[in-house]
């Protein structure tokens, strides 16, 4: 072994390292790319390509292979990543972390002995080139993602627009039920969009599309705004009901939430998500657990500004 292997030693065990569970994480990814069969097919071949870059780091320590194993943290963080966020937030992991391990590569290459050095350069190839398709796979996932906010947003805006409209030189203050009502709603709009437009979209795109159905349209996102206006203002309703038998404040504003969630939302996605499994359970938890949250905080809004009439 010549002195420029030797020193050269002391970095492999940690590229082996990095490399065998690169290999692991791509063959799990590929497993769980079911609906997508491009995507599978691409990590596939990537856990493949890591094998071999694997194998040729091994070869500068071959008395610690057989002790290097995958870092199990790497592996649950990035799998815990996709399961919360979705594939596209997965793969930009992925392509940072493919981009670190170029810039690695080139600072040890002149360590790299000129019989190895051709296969060396290969292994640099395939990692600019995995970076490449990842860069790919991510740009579509979050141009969709910035589009769900960018136009949840801008209805809000609108909707805030034509409150204050409509209101000029009609009202002197803002404590009418429907005002509440209607911010009750923008609330509700504003946070499911980062709930079910950003955090979950890739969920709904992957189980829309293994029902045949396209993807959520502009006229089907502007119909669900609507609808979180009108249930702004049935839940403020609902809030100025109970109130007489509650008390006015917060607590009574969680109550009306939490009953409005029930019936609005756990109910119909037990009956139509859950329970026929025509979505995934793990969609069908996220997506009603995050409306509790966006139901309970809009009725803490709409509840701040609602008064009785004098």
């Amino acid at each position: 072994m010549t002195t420029t292997t030797v020193s050269v030693r002391e970095g492999a065990g940690e590229a082996a390292k990095d490399e065998i569970t690169d290999y692991t994480l791509y063959k799990k990814l590929s497993e769980q790319s079911k609906n997508k069969p491009k995507l599978r097919e691409t990590f596939s071949k990537l856990s493949e390509t890591e094998y071999g870059h694997y194998q040729f780091w091994s070869k500068y320590c071959p008395e610690d292979a057989k002790e290097i194993r995958p870092s199990s943290f790497r592996i649950y963080f990035t799998m815990l990543v996709r399961f919360l966020l979705g594939a596209s937030f997965a793969i930009k992991f992925l392509e940072r972390n493919e981009t670190s391990t170029i810039a690695k590569y080139k600072s040890v290459a002149h360590l790299i002995s000129p019989e190895d050095m051709p296969e060396f350069e290969k292994m640099i190839r395939d990692e600019q080139e995995h970076e490449l398709k990842f860069a790919e796979e991510v740009q579509g996932g979050y141009v969709k993602y910035i589009s769900f906010i960018v136009l949840g947003l801008a209805d809000a805006l609108v909707e805030i627009a034509g409150i204050h409209a409509g209101s000029l030189g009609i009202y002197n203050s803002t404590e009418l039920t429907g005002l509440a009502g209607i911010v009750a709603g923008i609330v509700f709009d504003v946070l499911d969009f980062i709930v079910d437009g950003w955090l979950l979209a890739q969920r709904w795109s992957d189980d829309m599309a293994g029902l045949g159905r396209p993807e959520f349209t502009s006229g089907m996102i502007v119909s669900f705004n609507a609808l979180g206006l009108i249930g702004g203002i049935a839940l403020v309703w609902l809030y100025a009901a109970i109130r007489p038998r509650f008390g006015a404040g917060p607590g009574t504003a969680v109550k009306a939430g939490v009953a409005f969630w029930v019936i609005g939302f756990l109910i119909p996605n037990l009956g139509f998500m859950w329970i026929p499994h025509l979505f995934t359970h793990h969609l069908a938890a996220m997506t009603t657990a995050g409306n509790l949250v966006e139901v309970v905080a809009a009725a803490l809004a709409g509840g701040a500004l609602y008064k009785e009439a004098s």
